[in-house]
């Protein structure tokens, strides 16, 4: 069986096309996350995942604007086959319905992982797995990108969605401190790639960075230091990352910290980038459903973003 980003990335190539009128004047991407499937005893969280997918699918029935959903991480409450199934399940079939598929890309949250193996007698060497992801929806030994827009000669600004990987932990950890770098270091040779591949075409290529777990900057340190639900080891390589593609990168979504969902614009090198929090796609802690809207209007020197939450 395809793996569900996989299976989106086919439909994505198709949808975009067909799009292509639409993508011209006005378009949007969906952002949710923190579904938590399996976290308790009944289905209340699938339930509510549902209903959240299915005001997405009205309100691209109404307005046929959509181009994708991002689900930014903790889709499943522990790396557990049958809850990742159930997942993928619902978000097929909600979204991939017969001659109107929207395709869904889910990037991984530290819930996504197993907690971790010692490979050695020593606490320091642990290796954190996350096999139902990697079996059914995606890969966390790739960097995983998608062009939301079609190639065509009406359309001068490209956009991409980037999933970064930010870790097993709450903080954000990997057993390897340097993985997070490498995760780092490629998506900065993949923007450099794609704004060179786009230039050569008279092209101009904006990205949106999607990542499970929060930088450690201005309030998104709250709630409690004691608990962080931030980057605690990895903000200043990621906000170098950002200094270095602040002319292209558009906008960050992270998601995690279950609280109400917001946005912080942050200062990068004198660039403003805005930073959005949401997390209410079905948790049972919190009684809101609710996603993050962003419609991209073409302009010369790339798009204007508007945002929305949208609540079920």
């Amino acid at each position: 069986m395809a793996k569900l980003n996989n299976t989106s990335k086919s439909i994505l190539n198709s949808r975009r096309k067909i799009m292509a009128p639409t993508i011209r004047k006005q378009f949007s991407v969906i952002f949710m996350g923190d579904t938590h499937i399996g976290s308790s005893n009944t289905n209340q969280n699938e339930t509510k995942y549902r209903n959240l997918l299915n005001r997405v699918r009205k309100e691209d029935a109404s307005k046929k604007t959509v181009v994708a959903v991002i689900h930014g991480g903790d889709g499943v409450h522990t790396d557990n086959q049958k809850y990742m199934q159930t997942f993928v399940k619902v978000s097929k079939q909600v979204l991939f319905k017969p001659g109107d598929r929207i395709p869904i890309f889910a990037n991984v949250g530290n819930h996504e992982y197993n907690g971790y193996i010692n490979t050695t007698k020593t606490k320091k060497d642990k290796v954190y797995l996350a096999k139902s992801y990697n079996k059914l929806v995606g890969d966390t030994k790739k960097l995983q990108a998608y062009r939301l827009t079609p190639d065509s000669k009406n359309i001068q600004t490209m956009l991409e969605v980037i999933l970064l990987n930010t870790g097993a932990r709450t903080y954000g950890y990997f057993s390897d401190p340097t993985t997070f770098q490498s995760e780092l270091n490629a998506i900065d040779s993949y923007i450099k790639t794609e704004v060179a591949k786009f230039h050569k075409k008279g092209k101009k290529v904006r990205f949106i960075i999607d990542m499970h777990i929060p930088p450690g900057i201005k309030s998104l340190k709250k709630p409690s230091p004691n608990h962080p639900h931030y980057l605690t080891l990895y903000t200043d390589a990621f906000i170098n990352l950002l200094n270095k593609h602040k002319n292209v990168i558009s906008a960050v979504v992270t998601h995690h910290r279950h609280c109400d969902d917001f946005i912080v614009k942050t200062n990068v090198g004198g660039k403003t980038i805005p930073i959005f929090i949401t997390t209410h796609a079905g948790e049972t802690d919190y009684k809101k459903l609710e996603y993050l809207r962003l419609r991209f209007t073409p302009k010369a020197s790339g798009y204007t973003i508007k945002s929305d939450f949208v609540q079920a």
